[in-house]
């Protein structure tokens, strides 16, 4: 079964929803950005320029990460877009794989799945965590590239023994969706427990399911409710229409009258890139 053809809420039992499909791409930003002040950006921005000039990759990457962001320079996608290349022609994986984002989205390049599909391939060579999940997302949704769903296993697998959580919780829908590999509800519920427990909010929501469901874990509303709330207060829409749900059958809760109607979960979100690039490396 392809995930490629899986909606986002694709297994609706008595309880909510379980995300069918793994997002794409999430901007991450700098850390030095954190501080917003701005004279020490615009000086970080003309020290990056000197060294990209040089021929120094991370030095157009951190650069090209400022314009991607506004910060210390004029928000400039299209600036981004050349400095990402320069990044990613100098050796740096990771500018390779934040400039397949752009073509992904189509962000200051003239969108083109296949030209992304070569860039992930480029930078997960290299092992860059983010381009192997970006690379496995597109070769498990059949975008620029035919669908391949165990190679998408794979590389899910790479992403998530690195410590991406994104790749944690992509492979425990795969588990959990007998995708490219056999159905193992019992190792997709530890998968969203590994991703939930550093804070990626849609493995939370997972688990919950798991639990609401008594997939691969023995059921239980409770433990269920606390993770459809801690999702949902993180602002992840699946998390609290399954909190609503379960609010509105009493399931986990002593006054479920007070609780609020459930809001109908979005079809589809937006693909999501991963970018990771807090003071990247190459």
């Amino acid at each position: 079964m392809s995930t490629k053809h899986l909606p986002l809420v694709a297994l609706l039992l008595a309880t909510g929803c379980h995300h069918g499909s793994a997002d794409l791409t999430v901007e991450r930003g700098l850390e030095h950005a954190k501080l917003d002040v701005s004279h020490k950006l615009e000086r970080a921005a003309l020290a990056y320029r000197k060294t990209c000039d040089a021929g120094d990759a991370d030095g157009c990457l951190q650069l090209a990460l400022l314009y991607a962001h506004g910060r210390g320079v004029e928000r400039n996608l299209e600036r981004a877009a050349i400095l990402y290349q320069r990044a990613c022609d100098g050796g740096s994986p990771r500018g390779c794989s934040n400039l397949g984002g752009l073509y992904v989205r189509g962000e200051g390049v003239v969108q083109s799945n296949a030209r992304a599909v070569a860039l992930f391939e480029r930078a997960c060579a290299f092992e860059n965590v983010e381009g192997c999940f970006n690379l496995a997302v597109m070769v498990s949704e059949g975008k620029g590239i035919d669908v391949n769903e165990p190679r998408a296993v794979d590389l899910f697998a790479r992403a998530c023994d690195a410590g991406l959580a994104e790749g944690c919780s992509a492979l425990g829908l795969m588990y959990a969706h007998g995708a490219g590999i056999p159905n193992d509800d019992a190792y997709a519920a530890k998968l969203y427990a590994r991703a939930c427990g550093v804070g990626f909010m849609q493995a939370c929501d997972n688990l919950g399911f798991m639990f609401a469901a008594g997939r691969g874990v023995a059921k239980d509303d409770a433990n269920a409710l606390v993770l459809f709330k801690q999702s949902c207060d993180q602002g992840n829409p699946g998390g609290c229409y399954n909190l609503a749900m379960m609010y509105r059958q009493g399931r986990g809760v002593n006054n479920p009258s007070e609780a609020p109607a459930p809001a109908a979960p979005a079809d589809n979100l937006p693909p999501r890139l991963v970018s990771r690039n807090l003071e990247a490396k190459r």
